[in-house]
């Protein structure tokens, strides 16, 4: 009898290890994972916008075409202006280390995860326009 008892407190405590270990992968671990990846969708399309505008001043200083159009309705300097703004809030160091500093939900992190995506996308195509742009000139 005692045996069996004995069996049965390993058995329990085997599953309570494995029952902590599962929790602690499902809600430590997987977060963790995720805003490793947030941190680097941040970096990408920080670095991007930066490319982008670095290039834009140079173009619109070597041109004098700070007022000319880029997109229908849309100058230069106001696309420059824009991004600088996007760099100074949403992309800036200081968001980036208060995202990394809260404990956010998983829900959250996906959202901005997908928030971030769908920016470096059209940042891509700003890209990609801006080089049509520049090689058709």
């Amino acid at each position: 009898m005692e045996i069996v008892l004995a069996i049965c407190g390993i058995i329990g405590g085997i599953a309570a290890i494995y029952g902590i270990a599962a929790y602690f992968k499902d809600h430590v671990e997987k977060p963790n994972e995720q805003k490793l990846s947030l941190v680097a969708q941040f970096r990408a399309n920080q670095n991007l916008a930066n490319e982008i505008r670095d290039t834009l001043i140079q173009y619109t200083n070597k041109n004098n075409a700070h007022n000319q159009e880029f997109f229908q309705g849309v100058t230069f300097d106001a696309y420059i202006s824009l991004l600088t703004k996007t760099l100074e809030n949403d992309l800036a160091d200081e968001t980036l280390v208060k995202v990394i500093k809260e404990k956010l939900p998983e829900s959250i992190i996906t959202s901005m995860s997908f928030s971030l995506n769908t920016q470096f996308t059209n940042l891509s195509s700003v890209k990609n326009y801006l080089h049509l742009y520049l090689h058709n000139k």
